[in-house]
């Protein structure tokens, strides 16, 4: 079933075993949401009861082609306004979990919507908490939905040709639905490529 799952390799002594373990492996299974739709762009969940200090935690496939994720919190069946915290991470490996999160406090009432987007990267897996703050009294109700957009550029990174600068060809690619493009270009590095004054090969 999606959701993070806990065991434990143990290893025992066969000719005592009151010792109890004499090491443990542990071994943790995350297991995405199914996919809503054919693409694997939109995820919802409704009707979800919230208390203080309750939270829910759902564990998102980011699909082929996906550069964002928006994410949309809305509360219902609240009386007086309530503090929300939204948290969002996905981990890429040798990089550093601080520049793949988004942290976020907000104070919703009845009828109010939240919205965030985050870049992503295809073939990762999105956490997503949503929880009500402690010191937030009452119960309500929300919904938290997560839609994937994206458009991908080949080559990436670009760089200008050497044989001809002022035309470089790119090529930019929509599989998440529909999309609008605005275009804007800056150079950030420079290449240099240096060749030796003078050469000499000897045995």
């Amino acid at each position: 079933s999606p959701g993070s799952h806990y065991a434990e390799i143990q290893g025992l002594d066969a000719t005592d075993l009151g010792k109890g373990p004499l090491f443990r492996v542990s071994v943790t299974v995350v297991v995405p949401e199914r996919k809503q739709d054919k693409t694997g762009r939109k995820y919802e969940f409704s009707d979800i009861a919230f208390k203080p200090g309750s939270m829910i935690r759902r564990y998102l496939a980011v699909p082929e082609g996906a550069a964002y994720a928006h994410i949309q919190v809305k509360p219902s069946s609240i009386d007086t306004s309530r503090r929300f915290m939204l948290a969002a991470l996905w981990l890429s490996p040798q990089e550093g979990y601080r520049d793949h999160e988004i942290n976020k406090f907000m104070t919703m009432k009845e009828g109010s919507v939240s919205h965030y987007s985050m870049p992503v990267r295809p073939h990762t897996t999105l956490e997503v908490v949503l929880a009500q703050y402690w010191s937030s009294l009452g119960v309500c109700k929300g919904a938290l939905s997560v839609t994937f957009h994206g458009l991908s550029v080949s080559p990436s990174p670009i760089r200008l040709a050497l044989d001809d600068p002022t035309s470089t060809r790119i090529d930019v690619r929509c599989e998440m639905g529909d999309a609008m493009l605005e275009v804007s270009g800056k150079l950030t590095h420079k290449e240099a490529y240096l060749r030796p004054s003078s050469a000499k090969i000897a045995p």
